[in-house]
């Protein structure tokens, strides 16, 4: 039985791990697209 609870919390940890590296994946894709976005809004603008 302990071999299982343990199976459980090694694949809870690899999705959470996973889970936050795709959030920061995600939000740094973002980030850098409303950047570029916002650099091409100036150029349009100069």
């Amino acid at each position: 039985m302990n071999e299982v609870i343990i199976l459980i919390g090694c694949i809870l940890a690899v999705v959470w791990i996973a889970w936050i590296a795709v959030k920061k994946i995600v939000y740094g894709l973002f980030y850098a697209a409303t950047k570029a976005i916002e650099n091409a809004k100036r150029k349009d603008h100069e």
